[in-house]
């Protein structure tokens, strides 16, 4: 399986996030999530948001430029995981506004929301 460079980052990062809060749901932990959304936004000046979702969708943290309806990402990943039992895939898409990298693990989803490049004409 091939990954792109600053897609396998994001991808370290939910297993950290989904990690820090399937301990203990305390304040601390809250915290600590926070603190690594915070982390993954500043590896790379093209990212420009994060959320991270639970199994019904609702948002537990985010950072920077996220979308109102980012509860419909939860959906989109929930279906891929359907279509692959045995794994849990990773979605990538670019809109006209953002590229979106997109992963489901342990229940969380996590979004990650990332500048486009213009397309050379």
């Amino acid at each position: 399986r091939r990954v792109h460079g600053d897609t396998h980052n994001a991808l370290h990062y939910i297993d950290i996030i989904v990690l820090v809060y399937s301990l203990k749901r305390n304040k601390k932990n809250k915290a600590k999530m926070d603190e690594y959304l915070k982390r993954l936004i500043g590896k790379n000046p093209q990212y420009r948001g994060v959320a991270c979702l639970n199994q019904q969708g609702l948002l537990l943290g985010a950072r920077g430029d996220v979308p109102q309806n980012v509860s419909l990402y939860h959906s989109l990943a929930s279906n891929a995981a359907a279509l692959q039992p045995n794994g849990s895939p990773c979605l990538a898409f670019e809109t006209n506004q953002r590229s979106v990298v997109l992963k489901q693990k342990h229940g969380l989803t996590l979004v990650l929301f990332k500048s486009t490049t213009p397309l050379a004409r």
